[in-house]
């Protein structure tokens, strides 16, 4: 008989201090479980194979979902979906350097955060 994994979570707000924006990063054993714990925050979705997930209403806010052994490529990759968010969300145009800085800080403090999961 085949025993389903227990499911586990930690989470952390990053605010992003320089821009009225947060973050919220969701290490998980099931990014598509947690995004479901959240439908009622940003509705049901149907995605099911997701191996990392953005999410944002545009409202100021984003969550990121990702498995505790996301590789840097992937949080990579979800980094810069919120970094896109956040420059929309201030009406800032799409400018390299800013981009740059916020890509540095999110990775790095999500880096801190993810390394504290035992």
């Amino acid at each position: 008989m085949k025993v389903k994994p227990t499911y586990k979570e930690i989470k952390k707000k990053i605010n992003v201090n320089v821009f009225p924006y947060e973050v919220y990063v969701v290490l998980t054993t099931d990014v598509n479980e947690a995004r479901k714990r959240r439908n009622k925050i940003f509705g049901e979705t149907s995605l099911d194979h997701a191996i990392a997930m953005h999410s944002s209403l545009h409202t100021g806010f984003s969550y990121l979902f990702l498995p505790y052994n996301c590789t840097p490529w992937v949080l990579c990759h979800e980094v810069f979906h919120t970094v896109w968010e956040i420059m929309h969300f201030i009406g800032a145009e799409l400018e390299n350097e800013v981009m740059a800085y916020l890509m540095s800080f999110l990775m790095k403090e999500i880096n801190k955060f993810g390394s504290t999961w035992k």
